[in-house]
């Protein structure tokens, strides 16, 4: 049966610090919703007050599960999990000096998912391959956005009904934000989840959402009973994302597209980036530089040197990585 979240009036605070004031959004079953906002505006702690991490000083948060009404203001945050509720929090929050397997195992807390531990494991490697090829590899040796591939995973293993997913644009390229939000539709629609998904990047965000909401200062300010509403509301333009009005955010839109029509391409058109690049979505790095240098050499030649730059930049510094875990295993292991 399917799976729903109420919000009702929430408001929460850090000591006298208050957060969050009378927010209510409603989830329900199967949708993905979005909450959109920039940092500092209370999306992190309605996801904790929703784990039962940071406790409301009034109001209420309802879940249904299964059809049976649980309140979860009232549960612990192992009881919340124990429901089928899963986060994935911002910045991911690995273990980095355990393995790739053990991070994955470490999410089978519920008693449901413990009794399915073989079967939950083979379904994560099947969904993120690049997790099977690495699994005895130390998650903080990977990259970001295998990271974000290791948190999600971790989240599955739990047999969610609810995916809490927060802020998983943090620290990503923006290539692999795309990557990583066709991934959460995917899992989202292959696996009957119920999303409230917290984001800041707002075009990426809309490509899966199904409607959302707009906070700001811990209140919220617009509701959009669709991503298109969401889009082209000119209050959310001018004070989300500083345009003045609908038709200049078209202009400037239409300016990006001119000036960058690489960066652009896939979102106008909807299309997923590997897709617009035609290579595999499990493409390796090396493959996708390759990928994107063939075609900045048609739209943007002189900007082939610049990608190159960036990707040796990041090269050295998962070379830099590797080289830390490995020379951190080895003193643990008394070797040095």
């Amino acid at each position: 049966m399917a799976s729903s979240i109420s919000i009702e009036k929430v408001d929460a605070a850090y000591g006298a610090v208050r957060v969050l004031q009378e927010v209510t959004i409603d989830v329900k079953a199967g949708e993905t919703v979005v909450l959109l906002g920039t940092n500092g505006n209370g999306k992190s702690t309605l996801m904790k007050c929703i784990m039962g991490i940071v406790r409301p000083s009034s109001g209420r948060i309802m879940a249904a599960i299964d059809g049976v009404q649980h309140d979860l203001t009232s549960l612990t945050t192992e009881q919340i999990v124990d429901l089928g509720i899963a986060l994935v929090p911002e910045g991911r929050r690995l273990f980095p000096r355990q393995t790739v397997e053990e991070n994955l195992l470490l999410g089978a807390y519920r008693r449901t998912a413990r009794a399915q531990i073989k079967a939950n494991l083979d379904f994560c490697f099947e969904t993120f391959p690049r997790l099977a090829e690495r699994r005895n590899q130390l998650a903080g040796s990977m990259s970001g956005g295998e990271q974000q591939m290791l948190a999600l995973g971790r989240a599955l293993m739990l047999a969610p009904k609810i995916l809490l997913v927060d802020e998983p644009s943090v620290g990503l390229a923006p290539i692999l934000v795309a990557r990583t939000i066709d991934k959460i539709k995917e899992l989202k629609e292959r696996y009957d989840l119920t999303v409230l998904m917290a984001e800041q990047n707002f075009t990426q965000a809309l490509r899966i959402a199904d409607r959302g909401y707009v906070i700001v200062h811990g209140q919220i300010e617009f509701e959009g009973n669709s991503a298109e509403e969401l889009n082209n509301n000119d209050l959310i333009r001018k004070f989300y994302l500083g345009l003045e009005d609908a038709k200049e955010s078209q202009s400037e839109r239409g300016k990006s597209e001119e000036s960058d029509s690489t960066k652009s391409e896939a979102v106008a058109r909807e299309e997923p980036w590997y897709e617009t690049l035609g290579i595999s979505p499990t493409a390796t790095a090396h493959e996708i530089n390759a990928a994107w240098r063939e075609k900045l050499k048609k739209t943007h030649p002189d900007r082939v040197a610049d990608l190159d730059t960036a990707f040796q930049t990041l090269a050295d510094e998962r070379t830099k990585k590797l080289n830390a875990a490995r020379d951190e295993g080895l003193r643990v292991q008394g070797k040095t």
